[in-house]
């Protein structure tokens, strides 16, 4: 019988469970007893504590009073704190704790409704959750509006702790502080737009959302993977009710939770959703694996080894097995609809159904090909893409579709698949190839659709969505084997005799074409020339080496002088019989007609006393022979272009005519299309924005889209193309009433700058390179124009005219040439800046000579060029190399690279940005410097500021780095180096490695790491802790460079360089692509050049690796900065056409 206690927790602890002999402390604890009965037990224990579980058998009792040592148990585990509870519906509630002590099995929650200040916990209804991290318990269906108790007690060892002290009580079951009607507006592949609602009383600062993501799936080795991504957290503002949540990864399940923030950002309990992405294609797909040498079944029968794709980004539903033909490039098959694909597949199944079926007799071959009209009619959003990858596309096929299930069983099976085995494979006939053609193989792998609730959460229109299919890189290019029927080696005998005699009888008249050349070359007079950017390259070679290398060396027929006639004195009647051996183009005026002349000027239609100092001015400024060019410029630039501004202050305004004609109300309405009509126009060149400045400099006279009338001139457009400095158009005009339709192509100069001219005239001299290249020899006038057609207009028409009378002779007469067009228009060439701009790029144009060869030509000039004649001279490509060298920036300036705050943050040795496009950071108030990091701004091909060359982070521009990417929108990350080379570093190791750290003001968590045999490709999510707003980074770094020296072969970087363009562009990319190695200049020179020059084979088919670099260190010094590196540009773009059929670009 107990009669009184004290202690309370030796009461509790005995209450819950009755301790065992683990449970005693191993030294005593003296307890204070007043009244206490023991409990003698015959043939027990003698156990103090065992009187509570046995049963009485004889009982002796007598009394103690008095202080005694008696060993007892504290509780084994203490139990949590900081317990609360709040309603999340009027029938449920959440109990959330802290618990901060030793490792436990779990936890339980007690509760009780309407209770009564009782202890006697163990009759409280209990919930047990055995998890050791568990920190909450949701308890549903209780009595609403009701008050309960709730305490929380730990397990250990299965015996419980105490349970927390004063319960936690809720007076009545109504939620405060929740929202409510939390769902998903709409989702994609890689983002989520929540929503939710809140209206309960009381004031709240804000919301805080969170999210964490869970997903299994199986890699490309079929191995199940799991990968979880850590709890990424947003505040928003009180006024707000939904929130997009982006760089999600796609086929993923996360749970999105939202709660309320309270005063003193209290947080309350959230609600949570769990949302599936959508799913898309794979992240990476391996081509199929062909035998070397390939393995030959049977005629035209090859076996090879596909692999299947990681279903990281949702399962895969089927396999494509394309077959791409050798004349056609990737690029164009990549970019292919999966109905287009079909459609030439449909296209392509017909032929070779024929072929194969063809009889001895019948050897004509016939494409069955599907009219503009039935595409138009079929896919009426995309008529004129239809037509253009009709004609990139032929050929292409898909031979076999393979399901999911079938390729793992092939895969684990070590099986083969068979092209060309004449089987049909889920609707697609998988045909032998033809014989002796080049081939090449892909895979396409396709995401499976989502069957239930396809509609349900359906993005908005202008959200962007990925493909559900991604395509494998091509296969090495291949031959097919012999034919593909017996008839077919027989029937080919017929071929063979008369494509011999033709053989022949070419041979002869071409042996006779030249006999008659080299005549006629004998009877003209011998005059000396010079290569210029107009003119074809790649001619004969000139004592082993070819002609436009050679005119990168001074060459002494330049310094021979000859007598220089002044064209332009012929506007006084003077010496005309010499105008007929002068070598320019001039347009000539017959019966108010323009047709252009044969290398002549012809008499200039205005009359002589209107230009009283015309002959006078141009005797006193006599044409420039090249080899004096630079000199004389070099003078006019001296005292701060002094000589300049007198010479362009002395040409005659020609302000001596009359505007009646072009004053009159009729003629002020007529548009521009009706003299490209009447005139055969077929080339516009357009040197302004429609607005710069804020001022309208041009009205749009196009439509931006379809079919539009101008007065007489229905003008459709068909096709715009935007590329890094100019944009090209393709209109289709029509005189209303006659059925005869023109094509007519506008070129737009996009980068002459909103006041002054260009830095540097490289890229003006290659846009008026492609001007004359894409204007047919039979077209009309080129029509230029400006805002007012004077200006800029002025500049463009004197530096053709002078690029074109280089062709003929070794002079130039700027000052002459601005004297003639002012007599035909008033002020043309209208500032003193453009008139030096003029001189900057013809001097440009003498120094480089026309370096541009044809794509199919390159192999031959590569191996004239290098062609060695002695070692004091070297190769052409050492010669071209040597020359780029001696080409200066003379614009560039370094000053903020240079300053004494910014000279810590250059890696030694390495480049350093120019003022005028060097990367400028967000400046710190206050902080000196804190703009800059060294990196320049370098165009792509078809787009501005397409990359960001930068040096290897040293430790202490580490935050610059990861800032730079934040405020440009770098989603690419190419490093081309290892951090430690040649016992030096090269790179600090700027990324985390394994957990999210923050960098700055950058927080940057790293996401995932593939290992593939040539790079590693990293993925990281940064965000800003002050805003919403996270990003995907994707850091390739290439392993395979050597550390001294280039690469033997070029194939596996230009597969890297490609994956990264392809990835740019299959996830959408917007932001530059930051390049860095060492320096970032040398390796970072390669990587961007031949990014350039291959875009420019598949735009234009030709290639200038000395242009290319020439541009690059206008916007970073030293790139591609050694003869060894160059020499591997041209190995690099030799081997990538390797690939091809040439003829693709003839």
């Amino acid at each position: 019988m107990i009669e009184e206690a004290d202690t309370a927790d030796i009461f509790d602890a005995i209450l819950n469970r009755a301790p065992g002999t683990g449970d005693l402390f191993p030294k005593s604890s003296p307890v204070t007893v007043k009244a206490w009965t023991i409990y003698s037990l015959a043939g027990k224990s003698q156990d103090p504590f065992d009187f509570l579980t046995s049963t009485t058998e004889s009982v002796q009792s007598r009394w103690i009073d008095g202080t005694v040592n008696l060993p007892f148990k504290r509780p084994l585990v203490g139990p949590p704190t900081n317990v609360r509870v709040q309603a999340t519906s009027n029938s449920s509630a959440v109990i959330e704790w802290d618990f901060d002590g030793e490792q436990v099995d779990g936890f339980v929650v007690k509760y009780i409704h309407e209770p009564r200040g009782t202890k006697d916990t163990e009759r409280w209804t209990a919930r047990t959750v055995m998890s050791p991290s568990a920190r909450h318990l949701e308890i549903g269906q209780l009595t609403a509006h009701k008050p309960y108790a709730f305490c929380v007690l730990a397990i250990r060892q299965n015996r419980q702790g105490s349970c927390s002290d004063p319960p936690s009580t809720i007076s009545q079951l109504t939620p405060l502080y929740m929202v409510r009607n939390l769902h998903v507006k709409w989702k994609t592949s890689n983002s989520v737009m929540l929503a939710w609602e809140y209206d309960s009383p009381g004031r709240i600062t804000g919301f805080y959302l969170n999210h964490t993501g869970k997903k299994e799936y199986m890699d490309q080795q079929l191995a199940v993977k799991t990968m979880f991504t850590p709890g990424f957290k947003k505040d928003a503002d009180s006024g707000t009710r939904e929130y997009l949540w982006i760089n999600l990864r796609p086929f993923m399940r996360y749970t999105f939770t939202v709660g309320v923030l309270g005063e003193q950002n209290k947080q309350f309990w959230p609600k949570e959703v769990i949302v599936l992405t959508d799913p898309t294609g794979p992240p990476l797909v391996n081509a199929p694996r062909i035998d070397n040498p390939p393995e030959w079944v049977k005629p035209g029968q090859l076996s090879i080894t596909p692999t299947p794709a990681s279903e990281e980004y949702g399962p895969i539903s089927h396999y494509w097995i394309v077959v791409i033909p050798g004349n056609v490039s990737y690029e164009h098959v990549v970019n292919m609809e999966p109905r287009d694909m079909e459609l030439a597949t449909t296209e392509k199944r017909a032929q070779l159904a024929r072929m194969i079926s063809a009889q001895p007799t019948k050897k004509v071959k016939k494409s069955v090909r599907f009219s503009d009209d039935v595409l138009t009619h079929e896919y009426p959003s995309y008529p004129r893409k239809q037509r253009a990858l009709s004609s990139h596309t032929d050929g292409v096929y898909v031979t076999a579709k393979i399901g999911a299930e079938a390729m793992r069983s092939l895969h684990s099976a070590g099986g083969k698949f068979i092209i060309g085995d004449e089987r049909v494979y889920d609707g697609f006939t998988n045909y032998p190839m033809e014989p002796g053609q080049k081939y090449r193989l892909m895979t396409r792998a396709f995401a499976a659709e989502q069957k239930t609730n396809k509609w349900e959460h359906r993005p908005p229109m202008s959200e962007k969505t990925l493909k559900l299919y991604t395509d494998s890189s091509p296969t090495e290019m291949f031959m097919s084997s012999s034919a593909l029927t017996k008839n077919k080696a027989a029937t080919g005998m017929w071929f063979i005799g008369p494509a011999v005699a033709l053989f022949v009888i070419a041979i002869i008249v071409f042996m006779l074409v030249c006999w008659w050349l080299r005549c006629s070359r004998k009877r003209l007079p011998h005059t000396h020339r010079h290569g210029s950017i107009t003119k074809v390259a790649l001619g004969g070679p000139i004592n082993g080496l070819p002609s436009e290398t050679s005119k990168l060396l001074p060459n002494e027929s330049y310094s021979q002088s000859q007598r220089i006639m002044n064209p332009y004195d012929q506007l006084n009647g003077q010496m005309e019989s010499a105008m007929d051996d002068y070598g320019m183009t001039m347009q000539s005026h017959t019966n108010g007609t323009i047709r252009k002349g044969e290398h002549a000027y012809a008499p200039l239609p205005i009359h002589t006393s209107l230009l009283p100092n015309l002959v006078a001015n141009t005797i006193s400024h006599p044409p420039i022979p090249i080899s004096q060019l630079a000199q004389h410029i070099e003078r006019l630039r001296g005292n701060n272009n002094l000589g300049f501004q007198q010479e362009f202050e002395s040409i005659e305004t020609g302000q001596h005519f009359t505007w009646e004609h072009s004053n009159s109300e009729y003629n002020k309405h007529k548009n521009r299309y009706a003299n490209v009509w009447e005139e055969g126009t077929a080339m516009i060149v357009m040197l302004t924005n429609l607005e710069e400045r804020s001022r309208v400099k041009c009205d749009q006279y196009w439509p931006s889209r379809g079919t539009v009338t101008y007065g007489d001139i229905q003008v459709t457009l068909l096709e715009t193309t935007i590329f890094a400095h100019y944009t090209s158009r393709t209109f289709r005009i029509q005189a209303l009433g006659e059925p005869l339709m023109r094509e007519v192509r506008q070129l737009q100069y996009t980068a002459w700058p909103d006041h002054g001219v260009p830095d540097h005239p490289t890229p003006f001299l290659v846009f008026l390179k492609r001007v004359r290249t894409l204007n047919p020899a039979d077209a009309g006038p080129i029509l230029s124009h400006c805002s007012a057609g004077i200006g800029r207009t002025g500049a463009f028409i004197v530096i053709d005219i002078m690029l074109e009378r280089l062709r003929y002779e070794n002079t130039v007469d700027i000052y002459g040439c601005v004297t003639n067009l002012r007599a035909q228009r008033s002020y043309m060439v209208q500032t003193e800046d453009q008139y030096i701009f003029i001189h900057d790029a013809v001097l440009d144009a003498v120094n480089s000579g026309s370096t541009e060869v044809p794509a199919n030509r390159l192999y031959q000039h590569v191996q004239a060029l290098s062609h060695t004649q002695n070692l004091e001279v070297g190769s052409g490509i050492d010669i071209e190399f040597r020359h780029l060298s001696t080409m200066k920036t003379t614009t560039a300036r370094c000053s903020v690279a240079s300053l004494g705050c910014n000279r810590h943050k250059n890696r030694q040795l390495a480049p350093v940005p120019f003022d005028n496009n060097r990367m400028i950071l967000q400046m710190f108030p206050g902080v000196e410097g804190s703009d800059y990091i060294n990196a320049s701004w370098i165009d792509g091909y078809r787009e501005r500021n397409a990359y960001i060359g930068t040096q290897g982070p040293i430790q202490a521009t580490v935050e610059d780095f990861w800032r730079m990417i934040w405020e440009s929108e770098a989603a690419i990350i190419v490093m081309l180096c290892k951090t430690i080379e040649c016992n030096r570093e090269w790179s600090f190791e700027y990324w985390p490695q394994d957990q999210g750290v923050q960098i700055g003001g950058v927080i940057v968590e790293p996401v995932a790491e593939y290992n593939m045999p040539q790079y590693i490709l990293r993925e990281f999510r940064i965000s800003d802790p002050q805003s919403t707003v996270s990003r995907t980074v994707r850091h390739f770094q290439y392993m395979e460079w050597p550390e001294q020296g280039v690469p033997r072969t070029a194939d596996t970087f230009l597969d890297f360089i490609q994956q990264v363009h392809r990835t740019k562009a299959q996830f959408g990319v917007v932001g530059p692509v930051v390049v860095h190695c060492g320096g970032g200049a040398i390796r970072s020179g390669v990587f961007i050049s031949l990014a350039l020059l291959i875009d420019r084979i598949h735009e234009e088919h030709v290639v200038d690796v000395f242009t290319t670099v020439k541009l690059l260190r206008t916007e970073r010094s030293n790139m591609v900065g050694d003869k060894e590196h160059y020499h591997f540009l041209y190995q690099a773009v030799v081997e990538y056409l390797s690939s091809y059929d040439q003829s693709a670009f003839s």
